[in-house]
């Protein structure tokens, strides 16, 4: 019988082996065939990245209690996978016993000390049984309770779950068993329990009392052959499954951005190469990496629940675009784009597309670290607009002959881009002044053209003056950033522009940059960089905040005529989740002892004012509108003064509220200005 058991043993797990082999290797080979990516950052670094987020559940536990379910999945796997492999080992050897040897058992190396191996021994008990109930409570959760983040039911992850279930119910079978007969039968104790054993001991007495010494004996090696399989099974399982993230999380959370952002950033495009398609529309042009995220995917939902775009009834699903990225790349299809309106194909939908407003919030909730969505999704807005020329909102098309032609999106004249300076003591840098301006201010386009962020520019510039900060602006010379065209797609654009101020840049020797604008400035920070330049670039609440702690500016607290407001901040997320800047704005609000009331969506967890990535000079139809979703988010809390530091959020905000008087919007810069002495 032994020979049997170890014969059948090693045939399982052969087979098992193979079978884990092929689809795990095609899995690789799909994803080496994505582009080039240049990974940066220390070795040391990576793993400590990889410590947080895998073995402290750095990201999982912000979810109580998926998170405090996820834990115990972990470690239970870990603590129990070392089990399984004495479980192998142990019926791979099954024949020693015929040669008066024991088989290779934990118990039987010399050299663990007993605490040791009773702290293993009942971690398999203890472990088994929390592992167990929890999957219990998971498919409850999935097919009684259909929470909406778990639907549509996957069928995926159910099958998963009875792996788990079947696993531990033949587990505590098989050990109940063994103990049986190993204890009670062969030994004849009258031990009813064992406290490294505490549930299989138990059962074990309650099998030795109910069978014969010779039911026990075939019926333990059923149950171990049957655990076996179902465990090898599920091992099998894995790389066709969902649960493929417990072999390639880990990687790619090693392999992620380690920068202050866990948003990708974008790539150039090399339009000196004739022969080049711009943007993607086939899988395999994505990275490695990019591929590697979507099989990393946990499929939790997590993205799904906090997208702008699909809380507010639009088609995106930033978990689709994973999937039907991965499917394409796994299928070889030739489009991964479906154009047309028959969604009976397989493909990402245009509107699914266009509907994302680049927020990032996907990307920041992401257990694994998935930082691509935003960035796949422009460099499918790219294909669009450069290869296909059609597909896009049509909108757009005056937006990118106004930022081509006028440099800026609204189509106001270049030679207009400076009126707004009346009545304001500014400079105008040239090439008499440059050496002695220490900042320069970038407009940026909504404060040179939009009445609402004039008015916060004008105030800013007041503060610089009261500062005595040496400064000036570009005036005309003044170009868009770029990052309307960018995240809309078209890159040819954005090149223009950021080659049309690095120019100006360079002419007067700029090294330091203030902007009100957060797009403005991540493009000069981070961006630019691409072009082998480098700023000092600053956002004017950090520089505000820096003036104060400096005793640059004085304020007079008595003056603030927000304090019987019920006050409220919202992050822009370029100046949040882009650039990890929650607290300048409510530092200098504390400074003056403004209450700020926290919306449920804050900081990290900021809901998308809707004007991202383009989406401020696109219709929302057939859906509700994202500005308005954040209002009502507002007025879930009383809050009738919402501070922001972003003039794209505060025109978002100030439509948004419509013909509401009760809630006013103010930039940081203006509540500053209103309490300077």
């Amino acid at each position: 019988m032994n020979i049997v058991i170890s014969l059948l043993t090693s045939l399982i797990v052969v087979l098992g082996v193979y079978w884990i082999y092929i689809p795990l290797n095609n899995i690789i080979k799909h994803i080496s065939s994505g582009a080039n990516f240049q990974v940066i950052g220390s070795v040391a670094s990576r793993l400590k990245l990889v410590v947080r987020m895998v073995f402290l559940q750095e990201k999982l536990l912000q979810d109580k209690v998926y998170g405090f379910m996820h834990f115990w999945f972990l470690y239970g796997f870990i603590i129990l996978g070392i089990g399984h492999m004495e479980l192998t080992f142990c019926g791979i050897t099954a024949f020693f016993e015929n040669y008066d040897c024991t088989p290779l058992l934990y118990s039987n190396i010399t050299l663990m000390p007993t605490g040791l191996l009773r702290m293993y021994e009942i971690s398999q008990d203890f472990f088994a049984l929390f592992v167990f109930i929890i999957s219990i409570y998971a498919l409850y959760r999935r097919v009684i309770l259909q929470q909406a983040r778990l639907m549509p039911r996957s069928m995926d992850a159910e099958i998963i779950l009875w792996f788990i279930i079947c696993l531990y119910i033949t587990f505590f079978l098989y050990t109940s068993f063994e103990l049986a007969f190993n204890q009670y039968v062969l030994f004849q104790t009258d031990t009813s329990w064992l406290w490294f054993y505490p549930i299989s001991s138990y059962l074990g007495h309650t099998v030795a009392n109910l069978f014969s010494i010779k039911a026990i004996f075939y019926m333990n090696k059923i149950f171990f052959l049957s655990h076996l399989i179902i465990f090898i099974g599920f091992a099998c399982y894995v790389p066709t499954s969902k649960h493929m993230h417990l072999i390639f999380a880990g990687p790619n959370i090693y392999f992620s951005n380690i920068d202050n952002s866990y948003i990708k950033n974008l790539n150039n495009i090399d339009f000196e190469d004739e022969e080049a398609e711009y943007g993607i529309n086939n899988a395999k042009k994505f990275s490695w990496k990019d591929l590697l995220n979507s099989f990393a995917c946990t499929e939790c939902g997590r993205c799904n629940e906090v997208c702008p775009a699909h809380i507010t009834d639009k088609p995106l699903k930033p978990k689709k675009i994973l999937h039907d990225i991965k499917e394409s790349l796994v299928n070889n299809d030739e489009f991964l784009i479906n154009v047309s309106k028959d969604t009976s194909l397989c493909g990402i939908d245009t509107e699914e597309i266009w509907a994302c407003t680049t927020c990032g919030a996907c990307a920041e909730v992401c257990p694994v670290l998935i930082d691509s969505v935003p960035s796949s999704i422009i460099e499918m807005r790219r294909h669009l607009v450069l290869m296909e020329a059609d597909y896009y909102p049509k909108e757009l098309n005056s937006v990118f002959r106004s930022m081509e032609n006028q440099s800026n999106p609204w189509g106001v004249g270049t030679d207009k881009r400076a009126d707004w300076i009346d009545g304001v003591d500014v400079e105008t840098i040239n090439d008499s002044n440059k050496d002695e301006i220490d900042y320069l201010l970038f407009v940026g386009c909504a404060s040179s053209t939009d009445e609402k962020a004039i008015k916060i520019l004008k105030k800013f510039i007041h503060i610089l003056n009261n500062a005595k900060i040496s400064f000036a602006i570009l005036g005309t010379k003044e170009n868009c950033c770029g990052d309307p065209a960018r995240r809309m797609g078209n890159e040819y654009v954005y090149e223009l522009l950021a080659e049309k101020n690095i120019t100006q840049f360079n002419k007067y020797n700029v090294k330091n940059i203030i902007t009100t604008c957060p797009h403005c400035y991540n493009q000069l920070k981070h961006e630019y960089k691409s072009y082998d330049v480098s700023y000092n670039v600053r956002h004017h609440a950090d520089f505000i905040l820096e003036l104060i702690k400096e005793n640059k500016l004085k304020l007079n607290k008595n003056k603030n005529i927000i304090n019987n407001m019920v006050s409220t901040f919202h992050d822009p997320c370029y100046m949040g989740r882009y650039n990890q800047d929650y607290d300048s704005s409510r530092t200098i609000l504390k400074s003056l002892d403004i209450e700020v009331t926290e919306m449920p969506l804050h900081k990290e967890k900021s809901f998308c004012c809707g004007a991202g990535g383009g989406r401020m000079f696109m219709e929302e139809d057939n859906s509700s509108r994202i500005n308005v979703e954040r209002i009502n988010q507002v007025k879930s809390i009383n809050a009738t003064n919402v501070i922001t530091a972003c003039p794209f959020c505060k025109t978002m905000l100030t439509d948004g509220k419509g013909d509401s008087e009760d809630i006013h919007i103010n930039d940081i810069a203006e509540v500053i200005y209103e309490n300077i002495k």
